[in-house]
């Protein structure tokens, strides 16, 4: 763990890490890992890189437990705002692994301590990977792999095929039907002719999740649709005043569990104040459309 820090020149570290493919790129651009110390910590670490490294897959996960400190100087900010217990949490995961690399669920538990709060993301979608072609009947493992690689690397191509086989596998779940819905606009835009039944199919099942039902007021908007946008949002209003009133704030699916994190639920007060903001949405863009000149 103290061979590691921040550096801002690429081509000292380049030969060190790339095995090991601990570059990666998000929204706040390159995050990068080097090696400091004498040369024999330096031949320790790289040694221990080629010892985890699996030359089948995108670079193996106990890696990432070494990423953490620089001595005794914590780099928070180096890939997330992970905490010494994330750190050990990490480190008992690994150790878990290592004696039984195809327990699925230590891998699911990795694949998401990685993304957050490490937003070590590729090492987290390798996980998911791994778990699926050990148990490809489990749905939550390809869910997991597109959803990264929609939300974090933007390959919606290669996401809607992974969304695509965890419909295959379980088609009743209201998040799988809501991602599609979500890549398949990315892919081709507002004119995708099917992707307003996934949105609609995920209201159906999860009628107390608000995330789509907002995102179908959205597309009602878009259309200029605004009387049914109102409907929809009265709708959504009775939908979380019954979860808050029926103290239902747990999570309704694996993604609002992992939105929550450590919160761990429903906020009440908050849902019902972007339900204002919303409704201001509307009557703005109302009032902006019948306002319009034609020519």
């Amino acid at each position: 763990m103290e061979y590691i820090k921040t550096v801002n020149k690429k081509k000292q570290i380049e030969d060190e890490t790339k095995r090991a493919h601990l570059f990666r790129q998000d929204r706040h651009g390159f995050k990068q890992i080097g090696i400091v110390g004498d040369e024999s910590e330096k031949k320790a670490f790289i040694n221990l890189i080629d010892s985890i490294v699996d030359k089948d897959s995108k670079g193996e996960f106990v890696v990432a437990s070494r990423l953490a400190n620089v001595g005794e100087q914590k780099e928070k900010d180096l890939f997330g705002h992970e905490t010494e217990d994330d750190i050990k949490e990490l480190e008992r995961l690994n150790a878990e692994l290592e004696k039984q690399p195809e327990n699925t669920k230590t891998l699911l538990n990795l694949g998401m301590l990685l993304s957050e709060p490490f937003h070590l993301f590729d090492l987290a979608i390798a996980c998911f990977e791994k778990a699926a072609k050990i148990d490809p009947k489990d749905p939550q493992f390809p869910f997991w792999v597109a959803y990264f690689l929609c939300m974090e690397n933007f390959e919606y191509k290669k996401a809607k095929k992974m969304f695509e086989q965890a419909l295959l596998l379980d088609s009743d779940r209201g998040v799988f039907n809501h991602f599609m819905f979500y890549v398949l606009y990315e892919i081709n835009g507002d004119d995708e002719p099917q992707r307003l039944k996934y949105l609609l199919k995920a209201i159906e099942l999860q009628p107390e999740w608000p995330t789509p039902r907002k995102q179908y007021i959205t597309y009602l908007i878009n259309h200029n649709d605004f009387e049914e946008a109102y409907h929809e949002l009265k709708a959504l209003r009775v939908a979380i005043d019954n979860r808050c009133k029926n103290k239902r704030i747990g999570p309704v699916n694996i993604l609002e569990k992992f939105y929550f994190g450590a919160s761990g639920f429903f906020d009440c007060e908050v849902e019902r104040k972007n339900l204002d903001y919303i409704r201001c949405e509307i009557d703005k863009k109302k009032k902006t459309s019948s306002t319009k000149k034609f020519y």
